[in-house]
């Protein structure tokens, strides 16, 4: 008797093994076992753990489906092993490896426990369960039929579930109604991991933004913009709340909570339909807080790469065709087309509403890999590696080709930004709209012995791109302010714009004036990085924290058990001459120590 179950032959049962389970039901079964269990733990692991947990809750379906691809190969070729042993039953052998699969894919989510130990205690697990199975098959294939019809109608009502919320919350969003009427709409476009000096728009003579310095062109452009801190979250929530890094909850491992009000809830009490889109799949998720007042939000998506790595598993399986291919892919990473489709199918479905807006595009962040022709653009031939390891030490060739994959990839979001803007031209909606493009912060390249950003408060990782359009309320054309500002006064500036009168609405001041070439006392900018654990040893940040001063041209760094540091950031951008040793800059040191003494690092809220 041959029956085919897989399109390979195998040897006749017995009539004890005739009612068996089939290879389709393991795949089915092991596969929803596996997704279902993940999110479970999941779901348990967010109600118990005080640190944010990736949560995407396409998962319902996405991870089956994930599971199914992953197990597919090795399921399929122990099902031949056990046929080409000429044993009776191959099913004990492909249901062992599913089995054992699929128990190992969820307690791989299990911290500090190395995978090893896991994958001999989930392939013990799977022996055990297939030893009792084999004493009954035909029980065995009944029973794995009912969970998998109770699991796949699960699925079914999960999916159909997160469908129908999602469209449920985007009819109320849009069809919302309440606070003031009319107001400019607002969109502010945050270029994750630009630093300003690599920006044509900025003085590079490579186009890198091409888009941007027109923009620049037609607008306002803040020659010395500050960011907050040196990585996404602080500084995001800064530019959200007002607030400095240390006012805020916001961590390594801490979200931003529900203290502060944000941009985004403000303008949803006026009466504006407000989104989010964005592109960094770890900061920036619902997970970490910054979705908050968001009544539209958008950041993970049912893509390939996020299909695929909706399970553990999935993402070692991308892991390994990474390193097969030389490829760089990233679980549910958007590149800025996604995201600028993602809004303006928003900005065309909200109807007459005023919108309030915020885009992060995430193409410049590490690693460098922009879809063709921005990926060689500025690349002679493929680099050895787009990616930066942390705590690696890179020649000078490397370090070279990583700048030139990120000015192509620099290049890539200018391009995606040009589209955008000239989709809400051709709408007749860009003249309406007031436009801010800035970044979350800069990136390293050896400049100062370490690489990326998180890690150090130099200005590379800190001087980022401010630039502000809106012909129709009245920002000139063509306008360089060169005072440095902190992005701290954001969303001040962004209200007063907005025609929000509200006195002390949110922390800071309104930067408008000085496109005016009012002299105006502006927030004191103030960067900050709060140390975190396992740093290499020569990270500045691996001392203890930091923080750090812009003032009359100057920029003092200073940290726990660490030397301060002096720039003078007119004449030496790049922060190549130290100056706190010279006897010269005595005094400048001397007043930025007693200027930050009333800063200390100990008070963070909630720490």
């Amino acid at each position: 008797m041959v029956r085919f179950e897989t399109g390979v032959t195998e040897a006749a049962p017995t009539s004890r093994e005739a009612y068996a389970p089939g290879f389709w039901l393991i795949i089915v079964l092991s596969a929803l076992l596996a997704g279902w269990g993940e999110l479970t733990l999941r779901l348990v692991a967010s109600r118990m753990l005080p640190t944010p947990v990736f949560l995407d809750p396409s998962s319902v379906w996405t991870g089956p489906v994930s599971a199914a691809g992953v197990l597919f190969l090795p399921v399929g070729l122990a099902w031949l092993l056990g046929g080409w042993r000429g044993g009776s039953a191959p099913w004990r052998w492909a249901l062992t490896v599913a089995l054992g699969l699929a128990i190992l894919d969820v307690i791989l989510l299990l911290p500090g426990v190395h995978p090893a130990a896991l994958a001999i205690a989930a392939s013990g697990l799977a022996v055990q369960a297939v030893r009792s199975a084999s004493n009954s098959p035909r029980r065995t294939r009944r029973a794995m039929r009912a969970v998998a019809g109770l699991l796949g109608i699960g699925t079914l009502l999960g999916g159909s579930a997160v469908t129908i919320n999602r469209l449920w919350s985007d009819r109320r969003a849009y069809g919302g109604t309440g606070g003031t009427a009319g107001g400019p709409n607002v969109l502010l476009l945050v270029l994750d991991t630009v630093r300003a000096l690599e920006l044509s728009a900025y003085g590079n003579l490579r186009p890198t933004s091409p888009h941007l310095a027109a923009l620049a062109a037609d607008g306002v452009r803040f020659e010395r913009a500050v960011a907050t801190a040196p990585w996404t979250l602080p500084s995001h929530a800064s530019m959200f709340t007002g607030l400095y890094p240390r006012e805020l909850s916001t961590g390594w491992t801490t979200p931003l909570d529900h203290g502060p009000k944000t941009l985004a809830e403000r303008f949803s009490e006026r009466g504006y339909v407000t989104g989010g889109f964005v592109a960094n799949f770890r900061y920036t998720s619902h997970e970490y807080g910054l979705s908050r007042g968001f009544q539209i939000y958008r950041d993970y998506a049912v893509t390939p790469s996020e299909v695929v790595g909706a399970t553990m598993l999935g993402r070692r399986a991308i892991s390994v065709w990474n390193r097969v291919e030389h490829d760089y892919i990233l679980p549910g990473r958007k590149d800025g087309n996604r995201v600028v489709d993602e809004f303006l199918a928003f900005e065309q479905a909200r109807g007459d509403r005023p919108y309030f807006a915020f885009l992060n595009l995430f193409d410049p962040h590490e690693p460098y890999a922009p879809a063709a022709p921005y990926d060689r653009l500025f690349l002679a031939e493929e680099p050895k590696t787009r990616a930066i390891e942390v705590g690696t030490h890179l020649d000078t060739a490397a370090i070279r080709d990583l700048r030139d994959a990120y000015d192509g990839s620099l290049a890539a979001t200018d391009a995606a930004v040009g589209r955008l803007l000239d989709a809400l031209r051709a709408r007749g909606e860009l003249d309406r709209t007031i436009v801010v493009v800035t970044s979350d912060h800069g990136e390293e390249f050896g400049g100062h012995g370490h690489m990326s950003h998180g890690n150090g408060l130099h200005m590379q990782a800190l001087h980022v791109p401010l630039i502000i359009r809106w012909p129709d309320g009245g920002v000139p054309k063509q306008v360089v302010v060169p005072a440095p500002v902190s992005l701290r006064d954001l969303p001040a500036t962004i209200l007063e714009l907005a025609g929000d009168t509200a006195a002390g609405a949110f922390p800071g001041v309104s930067l408008a004036p000085l496109w005016s070439g009012q002299q105006i006392p502006t927030s004191p900018i103030v960067s900050e990085l709060f140390w975190v654990a396992n740093q290499p040893e020569w990270y500045p940040v691996a001392a203890g924290n930091m923080h750090s001063l812009v003032r009359s041209g100057f920029h003092y760094i200073a940290g726990t058990g660490k030397a301060t540091e002096l720039y003078n950031v007119i004449a030496d951008p790049l922060e190549r001459r130290d100056l706190s040793r010279d006897s010269a800059y005595a005094d400048t040191v001397r007043a930025m120590r007693e200027t930050l003494a009333a800063w200390p690092l100990g008070n963070r809220r909630g720490k």
